[in-house]
């Protein structure tokens, strides 16, 4: 007879049944379900070693500098699962945060860069625009567009000069931070995965460039011989010494802010400038002169100098001649002097790019209500950096002038906009400084 599902014929076939049949089902169901855990055991087994095995390449990649294959990895884990493409990207998140401090040898700026920049400017073709402005063609293709082939019509109609006696970082930027004979070029940025890349990730593995140990606070407006000069003085000064140092030239993709004109509002650079100055610790004032001197002008120094005064950062002066300056500075004994030498005034400060002006005013007032606390502040540190300058002449050749942390005054903003200063004791023969500014 026929007998429906899980049910069997008795012995007799005369009648349908089940219960005779019941330990061979369970041990039908049981087999079935260990064999069905067993391989989501095995395929979970499988998944955990692939992801291992994915994030130990990842990590070897990082570490042997692979940025080109360890990006193609990172498009490989997106179709492999989220947590797989979660631990890639983790891995990815190092190198970016590892590559944002990176800060450029001294030796480096001094030897390599400083022999390569000076032939440059002297094989380029120099012309001078209807505004008086000098720059190389490929500057002229940055700001009007174009091709080498086929220039911009602003170059043709612009005279013919001579190389710059003194170019500026500004000039030089557009053949040794981005374009063809920049040394990032061709090479795989690890920030992004995208063709080209900083100075100081572009030479990392020939050792000129490692963490960064101080910050350098410049403008763009420089000539080549202020901030080359400042760093011969400091290393005839420290000749053991050799810094690497956070200079936003070298360490910024430059292929990306100026050739790209990859947008960054003035919110993330300012983030970004102010997070490498606090892991780094100590700040260099690049100075080109005394008396009016363009980093008192240049929006950008004053934030920096600002943002070393809030937390405590120690700052020392870098000038190209120091026994030139404190011969100057020992003349200027006043305390309306030393006001003069270091007066700010934010709200009239520039920028080479205005939204860079516009945005640091805006958080300024933002935040403060006013120019006047930022100011303050400014001041009381350029005057402070200043008042350990002329302290110590008789060390002025070694290197307690540049690396000992001193602050005079301690200066808290208030909501108001006002700066409220109050004196502190200084470990130079318990000289007590008040400045009023």
């Amino acid at each position: 007879m026929a007998c429906g599902f899980l049910e069997f014929a008795n012995q007799t076939g005369d009648a349908c049944t089940w219960e005779h049949k019941i330990p061979m089902v369970i041990a039908v169901l049981v087999t079935a379900c260990l064999a069905i855990l067993g391989t989501r055991r095995l395929q979970k087994q499988y998944q955990e070693k692939r992801l291992h095995d994915m994030v130990s390449r990842a990590c070897s990649l990082k570490n042997e500098q692979q940025w080109h294959d360890l990006w193609k990895l990172k498009f490989q884990s997106e179709a492999m699962g989220k947590d797989t493409a979660n631990k890639i990207q983790e891995v990815l998140a190092q190198v970016l945060a590892e590559s944002r401090t990176m800060g450029i040898s001294l030796a480096y700026v001094l030897s390599d860069f400083a022999s390569d920049v000076y032939a440059q400017v002297h094989e380029q073709e120099w012309r001078e625009d209807d505004k008086g402005r000098v720059n190389v063609l490929s500057t002229f293709l940055t700001h009007h567009g174009g091709t080498p082939q086929q220039p911009p019509e602003q170059w043709h109609r612009a005279k013919k000069v001579r190389s710059p006696k003194d170019p500026s970082f500004a000039q030089v930027s557009s053949f040794t931070t981005y374009g063809p004979t920049a040394p990032g070029h061709g090479q795989i940025c690890p920030r992004d995965g995208k063709l080209h890349c900083s100075i100081v990730d572009a030479v990392r593995k020939s050792g000129h460039s490692a963490k960064a140990t101080q910050f350098l606070s410049w403008a763009w407006g420089y000539g080549l011989s202020v901030p080359l000069g400042a760093m011969q003085e400091y290393l005839r000064q420290n000749p053991s010494q050799n810094p690497f140092i956070w200079w936003c030239f070298f360490c910024n993709n430059q292929f990306r802010i100026l050739e790209d004109d990859e947008v960054k509002s003035t919110k993330d650079l300012a983030h970004i400038f102010g997070d490498n100055l606090r892991q780094v610790g100590k700040m260099w004032m690049l100075m080109d002169n005394l008396q009016e001197s363009m980093y008192t002008s240049r929006i950008w120094c004053i934030f920096e100098v600002f943002i070393a005064r809030k937390w405590d950062i120690p700052c020392s002066i870098l000038t190209p001649h120091s026994r030139i300056t404190f011969d100057v500075l020992s003349g200027s004994s006043t305390l309306t002097d030393l006001q003069k030498i270091c007066e700010v005034r934010a709200e009239d400060a520039t920028a080479s790019y205005k939204q860079d002006e516009d945005g640091i005013k805006a958080l300024i007032k933002e935040e403060f209500g006013s120019f006047e606390a930022v100011n303050s502040v400014v001041q009381f540190q350029l005057a402070a950096t200043w008042t350990k300058f002329v302290w110590q002449p008789d060390k002025i050749s070694r290197q307690t002038v540049w690396d000992q942390p001193l602050t005079l005054l301690t200066s808290d903003a208030g909501s108001h906009g006002k700066g409220h200063r109050t004196e502190r004791r200084t470990t130079q023969d318990e000289t007590i400084v008040s400045i009023g500014v």
